[in-house]
């Protein structure tokens, strides 16, 4: 009985360590930083981010007749290679410009990837994007 007990115990064990320590791997294996030693960018910088979206927004009909203006805040990852995912809406001013505002960052290229001890990390990313009407 106690031989029976002491196996049956010992296994308990065996698989509680064993699953835990492989979900404690997984979540290791590719987290996503919000702080790191050197933030992730755009190629460029600040004043090639802004040019591009000068440069590719198309202003929502709708919002434009409505006079519709304010900043949309999107978050997204920057991967390892530069790629960006998992983008979503933070803040929203309308649906169209929000649309848009998404639009605008899956056209972008690949970003200068964050780097943490010197190697290349996820890092989430805050974007505030303007939507302001100017008469020309």
């Amino acid at each position: 009985m106690k031989k029976s007990v002491l196996i049956a115990f010992g296994l308990f064990l065996f698989s509680s360590l064993f699953t835990t320590n492989i979900f404690a791997q997984k979540q290791e294996i590719d987290p996503v930083f919000t702080v790191c030693e050197e933030s992730a960018e755009y190629i460029g910088g600040q004043k090639a981010l802004v040019e591009f979206l000068d440069a590719n927004m198309k202003y929502p009909p709708i919002a434009m007749e409505n006079g519709l203006e304010g900043r949309v805040y999107l978050s997204f990852i920057v991967e390892k290679d530069g790629s960006l995912s998992k983008i979503k809406i933070i803040r929203s001013i309308s649906k169209e410009c929000d649309e848009e505002a998404i639009r605008l960052v899956k056209l972008m290229p690949k970003w200068k990837p964050a780097k943490q001890r010197g190697e290349p990390v996820r890092h989430e990313y805050n974007l505030p994007i303007n939507f302001l009407i100017i008469d020309k």
